[in-house]
C-alpha cells in the first residue's frame, strides 16, 4: 500500500455504516474494515473465547501496518477494552466517542438509549452519561428486519413499535442508537420516537 492504513475493527455489521461514512467523509484516506461475523454475536461466550477472536482480527490489522485501530462495536469495546488500550497503535472507541459527544451537547438533558440487550445490561452508557432522565429500550430483534430488507413495511413499523415501547411517548431531548446499522430504521424510529436530536453517530 502507498501509505498507512486506518484499522477498523468491527463484531458482527453493527459499524458498517460508520465505516462507510468515514469513507465518505475522508476519501484520502486508506482504510482496512475488518469484522468477525463467523463468530458474531458473541453474548453467552466466555470473555476469554471473545478474546482470542478479537485477537486474530487485531493481528491481521496490525500485519497490514496500521497506523490506528478505530472500534466500532460497543461489543467488542466491552469485552476486550483493556487489551485494545495496551496496542502500540492509537485506539479510538465509539463507545467513549459516543460519552464524551453527548456529555459536552446534551449534559443533563433526557436522553433515549437503544441498543442489545446485553450492552444495555453492561450498562457502559448510562454509568457514564451525565442525564436528567435516561429511557433504554432493547433492540435485538430489529436487525433481522435489516437482514431480511423487511424495511419500510407494515411489518417493520410494527417491530419498531414493539421493541421500543418503553420509551415511546418519552420526552427525549437526544436519541442514541449504539448500532449504526439501525439507521436502515430510521423512519420507522421516527414514526415511533419523538426526540429532539437523534444521534448521527457516523458522524461522532
Amino acid at each position: 500500500m502507498k501509505k498507512v492504513s486506518i484499522g477498523i475493527l468491527d463484531g458482527g455489521y453493527e459499524g458498517i455504516n460508520i465505516f462507510s461514512n468515514l469513507c465518505k467523509m475522508y476519501p484520502n484516506e486508506s482504510y482496512i474494515y475488518i469484522n468477525d461475523i463467523k463468530n458474531y454475536p458473541y453474548e453467552g461466550k466466555e470473555t476469554e473465547v471473545i478474546l482470542d477472536h478479537v485477537k486474530k482480527s487485531v493481528d491481521t490489522l496490525l500485519s497490514y501496518g496500521v497506523s490506528s485501530i478505530i472500534c466500532v462495536s460497543a461489543s467488542i469495546h466491552e469485552y476486550c477494552r483493556e487489551y485494545l488500550e495496551t496496542l502500540d497503535v492509537k485506539y479510538v472507541s465509539i463507545v467513549d466517542s459516543i460519552i464524551d459527544y453527548v456529555n459536552v451537547n446534551f449534559d443533563q438533558k433526557n436522553i433515549g438509549l437503544i441498543g442489545k440487550g446485553y450492552i444495555l445490561s453492561a450498562n457502559m452508557f448510562q454509568k457514564n452519561f451525565r442525564y436528567n432522565h435516561l429511557y433504554s429500550a432493547a433492540s435485538d430483534d430489529l436487525e433481522k428486519l435489516i437482514f431480511d430488507k423487511k424495511t419500510k413495511t407494515a411489518f417493520s413499523f410494527q417491530k419498531v413499535r414493539e421493541s421500543l415501547h418503553s420509551i415511546i411517548n418519552k420526552q427525549i431531548d437526544v436519541l442514541v442508537i449504539i448500532d449504526s446499522f439501525l439507521d436502515n430504521l430510521n423512519i420507522e424510529i421516527k414514526e415511533y420516537i419523538n426526540a429532539g436530536t437523534i444521534l448521527n453517530v457516523e458522524k461522532i
